[in-house]
């Protein structure tokens, strides 16, 4: 037997290793690694665009946090010196002449104290009126004797043999509008009719 007949076999019986077998795909279709790579960097870069963006929307929410805080303190501080502030001092004026008032009663000569008294507190109302109107604060009218359940509201009731069911005999507490919304009602009493049974 020649030498170019002759094959080797591996000493422990195993077949040979054989080579992969050859692609005929062209190299322009490969994925190069310099292109992976540079995917990498790209996604890499995009990541670090989120992030910046994410710490650059929360540092703007809490300037907005901040923004917001600071105009509802000058809100209550507006509310407080352009509403509150002059509130007060109506009130307090409103003690002075109060204070005034029962000075005059406690030292007035007069023999008559009871129609002194009568003139201070009409004055006062009226002024307590007065102050109360600057506000949009108004007595409740009701005309007539019928009852306006809108605006008023039944305290106590006098059964009486009249013919008129339901008529509003006379005031039990005032009450107010405000900016023409009833703020507090009326309080009446009413007359209904006994029953004849």
């Amino acid at each position: 037997t020649s030498a170019s007949e002759t094959s080797v076999i591996p000493p422990d019986n195993t077949p040979p290793v054989s080579s992969p077998p050859s692609t005929d795909e062209p190299e322009e279709d490969r994925i190069r690694p310099e292109v992976i790579l540079e995917a990498i960097n790209r996604q890499t870069e995009l990541l670090d665009h989120n992030a910046k963006a994410v710490d650059l929307l929360a540092d703007q929410t809490a300037t907005i946090s901040n923004m917001a805080r600071q105009i509802k303190d000058l809100e209550e501080k507006a509310t407080r010196e352009h509403v509150q502030k002059p509130m007060l001092l109506d009130l307090v004026s409103f003690y002075d002449s109060l204070a005034n008032a029962r000075r005059r009663l406690k030292t007035h000569p007069d023999s008559n104290p009871a129609e002194y008294a009568e003139q201070v507190l009409s004055g006062m109302e009226s002024e307590l009126m007065s102050l109360l109107a600057r506000y949009g604060v108004t007595p409740i009218q009701v005309p007539g004797s019928a009852l306006d359940t809108r605006k008023q509201k039944i305290v106590q009731v006098e059964w009486m043999d009249a013919p008129k069911d339901g008529e509003v005999l006379r005031e039990s507490r005032r009450g107010f509008d405000w900016e023409g919304q009833v703020m507090r009602p009326e309080e009446v009493i009413v007359r209904r009719i006994k029953s004849t049974k």
